[in-house]
């Protein structure tokens, strides 16, 4: 998916956002189910039917750029091999980070 977002040479839209926003909720909601967490199953489970209801995403526009999809791609590898290794502190710290990085984000995108 990265290759065709870069291909693209923009951001991501349309059906490609779509497909990118699919995948990297599937990729969360795996980590949530491994967790076992059925707090944050619950949560995250409920804040991603609202988004769909109210189609939230359409603000995502512009915000999944080949850039942004490489950068998250990575941080996706990393704390796949640090849950793999065991490693629940850096787990606990790559995923705090993407969760800041990610509302920074979204707030930027919707301050203009």
């Amino acid at each position: 998916m990265i290759e065709r977002i870069n291909a693209s040479g923009k951001a991501a839209s349309g059906a490609l956002l779509n497909d990118w926003l699919n995948a990297d909720a599937q990729f969360h909601l795996q980590i949530i189910e491994a967790s076992r967490n059925r707090y944050m199953m619950r949560a995250v489970s409920e804040s991603r039917l609202l988004s769909r209801v109210f189609m939230l995403h359409r603000d995502l526009a512009g915000l999944v750029t080949a850039n942004s999809s490489a950068t998250t791609y990575a941080a996706h590898v990393e704390l796949v091999d640090a849950l793999a290794r065991g490693d629940q502190d850096a787990a606990a710290a790559m995923v705090l980070e993407q969760i800041q990085l990610g509302r920074q984000s979204v707030i930027s995108k919707a301050s203009g």
